[in-house]
């Protein structure tokens, strides 16, 4: 966990071949970019922009935050998976009466998602409220392809907070620098991410326009670069010019954000003012403190505009009002489970506690008790022999009150199996492989417990059922059933179930 003071926030941005990672911190209304830094993408964890093996790519991202010593426990991750659909579809005129279903229509007959298991998520655009919303802007992908980024998180050890567009991030980032206060002519701004250009035109600060476009190789400053970028560029502005009724339609400030700094910035620069024929500026990741509202650092000198977007996205003092989350229910559910079931194992932790302190409580009680009757003996030798046996009668039942306490208490502590739960639930965190994951557990009493979850291998599910019958806790642990996942690839179900050992076998344990 981040352990700063102020509150922090940490963004990790994935492309094809890099991982970019910004964490921010806020005092106040200010925030700080604490740490910035990168790493390759190991060869074969991502292909063709989607994710191939999520535990590569994970393990990877671990090594990268301890070599730079980062300690992170949540992130909001980059939606890295092709192909996407991102853009801004205007509603009819009456309005449906559930968006969402209008929405999902709309992406069934997308040439790319048609047929397959999809998510998606939207945001209305505009300042009204729900009821005067008339364009929204929608993300929508494969639901597997998502998923392995939640995997690839898991195996880094960290919780994924939410999962946005890289081009929403970057634009978050810039707004307040380059796009808020701009009323008297148009922004285009354009993002280059790897193999992906991205397009945003903003009209009256607000964001009017949407695309991405997948180039299908690196972007630089080639001729042949920079001629696609310029077609894409004109085509933008001639359609403005054509069907938009604005007095801002000749007026345009061209901004370029790139995510590496490769190539000569200033001939890219040069050559695209030449073709447009209009002032172009480009920010590498060296200007970082110039397009967005963070404080600098000294110690850092660049940064990636897309993991600062992301890192961004917790304080919410950006003033782009577009907010998308492509986190499957599926995913949210897990890391919901996650939390309940180590909330529970604290809990049981702290009642073991509260029962030790309560025994030593009693034992000072009644070792005390007991020195005063001591006392009082040798003191009081000389009152009359009534008396000492109505004092010695008092402690007598003094004694007696908290002997049974102190038994009351052993007897709830020998009968209560919340020491044992702590000890099962400690087990099974200790011995759950890194490739599976448990989305439900349920117990029939004392004697019984049955685990369900997914897992990316057979052998990791087995394992895991061999390592639980090895627990002092658990008689045995077999693998009753197992499935394969339908709708995603790789990943196989399973059904664990374990014979708990019980208190009288245990207590005989530990005695002979």
């Amino acid at each position: 966990m981040l352990n700063f003071i102020g509150k922090t926030s940490c963004g990790i941005d994935i492309s094809g071949e890099r991982i970019s990672v910004a964490i921010l911190k806020q005092i106040n209304d200010e925030m700080k970019l604490h740490k910035a830094f990168d790493g390759p993408v190991p060869k074969g964890a991502v292909i063709d922009g989607n994710i191939t093996d999520p535990v590569m790519l994970g393990q990877a991202i671990r090594r990268l935050l301890k070599k730079n010593k980062a300690r992170v426990s949540k992130a909001t991750f980059s939606l890295i998976a092709r192909p996407v659909l991102t853009q801004i579809i205007d509603l009819p005129a009456e309005m449906p009466a559930n968006i969402g279903q209008f929405i999902q229509s709309e992406i069934r007959h997308s040439a790319f998602l048609a047929g397959k298991d999809s998510h998606y998520d939207y945001c209305g655009l505009g300042d009204g409220g729900p009821e005067s919303i008339e364009r929204v802007f929608v993300s929508a992908t494969e639901t597997e392809k998502i998923m392995a980024i939640v995997k690839s998180a898991s195996a880094a050890d960290i919780e994924v907070e939410a999962i946005e567009p890289s081009v929403i991030s970057a634009a978050r980032a810039l707004y307040s620098k380059k796009v808020a206060g701009t009323y008297d002519s148009n922004v285009l701004v354009a993002f280059i991410h790897g193999s992906v250009l991205s397009i945003c035109v903003f009209r009256n600060t607000s964001l009017d326009f949407v695309r991405c476009i997948d180039t299908g190789g690196s972007i630089d400053g080639s001729e042949e670069s920079i001629g696609r970028c310029t077609e894409e560029f004109n085509a933008v502005i001639q359609y403005y010019d054509v069907e938009v009724d604005d007095s801002r339609s000749d007026r345009w400030e061209i901004i370029v954000a790139l995510d590496d700094a490769a190539g000569n910035i200033n001939d890219l620069e040069f050559f695209l003012q030449k073709k447009l024929a209009r002032p172009v500026t480009i920010y590498p990741p060296s200007t970082i403190y110039n397009i967005t509202s963070v404080v600098e650092n000294p110690s850092i000198d660049s940064a990636s505009v897309f993991a600062v977007g992301l890192a961004m996205r917790s304080f919410e003092n950006s003033g782009l009002r577009v907010n998308i989350n492509m986190m499957p229910p599926v995913a949210e559910e897990a890391r919901v489970n996650k939390k309940l079931a180590l909330v529970t194992a604290n809990f049981a932790a702290l009642v073991v506690l509260i029962m030790f302190l309560a025994t030593g409580i009693i034992n000072y009680r009644l070792g005390k008790a007991q020195a005063f009757m001591a006392q009082r003996a040798s003191d009081d030798s000389g009152d009359s022999i009534e008396n000492l046996l109505d004092r010695q009668r008092a402690v007598n039942e003094q004694i007696a009150t908290l002997s049974g306490q102190r038994s009351g208490m052993g007897m709830v502590y020998d009968s209560d199996s919340t020491g044992k739960w702590a000890g099962i639930l400690d087990d099974i965190r200790k011995n759950t492989p890194k490739a599976l994951d448990i989305r439900q557990m349920r117990s029939d009493g004392d004697s019984n417990l049955e685990m369900r979850g997914s897992s990316l291998k057979f052998k990791s599910i087995y394992q895991f059922a061999e390592l639980l019958g090895e627990s002092d806790y658990i008689a045995s642990a077999s693998v009753v059933e197992t499935n394969k996942d339908n709708h995603m690839q790789n990943i196989v179900s399973y059904v664990i179930k374990c014979e708990l050992v019980n208190n009288e076998e245990s207590q005989t344990d530990v005695d002979g």
